[in-house]
């Protein structure tokens, strides 16, 4: 279930994956929601790991509220970006980011993250 313990009234509403097996699938399931609807921004970044490393990671991103598919979690920006020590490096529309689902006939990412943190 999505946590949404003391949200605010003007929290966005989480995206409805019904999903199995998250870890993993970030690109994937954000880019499936990117696909539904335009209320998200598509981010692609990097995160601190279940490990401690930094990974590449993407997440989705509407005002100030954040939304990770790998954990089914809606959050505040500035606490999710803390919590996660994540650094976001692009950020793509719907229409952008299914460009890029095209041109490159996968879910992402579409740049080497490594190269640019």
């Amino acid at each position: 279930m999505t946590t949404r313990l003391e949200m605010p009234p003007d929290a966005p509403r989480p995206p409805r994956l019904r999903v199995r097996g998250r870890a993993g699938r970030c690109y994937e399931l954000c880019a499936k929601v990117m696909l539904d609807t335009d209320e998200w921004t598509l981010v692609h970044g990097i995160a601190r790991g279940p490990s401690g490393a930094q990974i590449g990671h993407a997440w989705l991103r509407q005002g100030a509220w954040v939304y990770d598919p790998t954990i089914d979690c809606l959050a505040a920006e500035q606490w999710f970006m803390r919590r996660l020590a994540a650094v976001p490096i692009v950020e793509y529309t719907q229409q952008t980011a299914a460009q890029e689902m095209v041109l490159h006939r996968h879910s992402g990412p579409w740049i080497d993250l490594s190269e640019v943190a």
